[in-house]
């Protein structure tokens, strides 16, 4: 098995298990039925960013520091305390930003294997990108309202 194989079976497995949910106390968390808009609107921000520029003409620099501002704000959003509904839509932005991070190491890989830094990202890496766009996309639904059944609600 090559080095480069080993190393994204071994980064497969850490977002397999990547879990991460605030347990902080904050007084501004929402109701159950509404998300925290203070919250999560830097990483609604950061997460729209990052999904509109992955596509054949970003670099690997400029999606790193994309990915730079996604994760800490993320980060940032995990401590503070959340209702169920902020923790569904947290949970959705880990999990965006746990693929985004898998492809920036297979991408990495590439770079290193060609020893070119202008190696564009391959098919696969673009499979990953649409699977974490689809998570952006729905928890932008949440964010948003646009959400339905019982537990999905959000009012305004």
């Amino acid at each position: 098995m090559s080095a480069s194989i080993r190393i994204f079976a071994l980064t497969l497995l850490a977002v397999a298990s990547f879990v991460g949910h605030s347990t902080s106390l904050d007084p501004r968390a929402g109701t159950p039925s509404t998300i925290t808009q203070a919250t999560f609107e830097p990483v609604y921000r950061a997460s729209k960013a990052m999904q509109g520029a992955t596509g054949p003409r970003i670099t690997y620099a400029k999606f790193d520091e994309l990915l730079q501002t996604l994760s800490t704000e993320v980060a940032i959003a995990q401590d503070h305390q959340m209702n169920e509904l902020d923790r569904k839509l947290i949970a959705l932005y880990e999990e965006a930003l746990a693929t985004y991070k898998v492809s920036a190491t297979l991408w990495k890989t590439e770079i290193a294997a060609h020893d070119e830094l202008t190696a564009r990202p391959t098919p696969a890496i673009h499979r990953m990108w649409i699977e974490a766009g689809d998570r952006i996309r729905r928890a932008t639904e949440i964010y948003y309202g646009r959400v339905t059944g019982p537990h999905d609600r959000t009012t305004k």
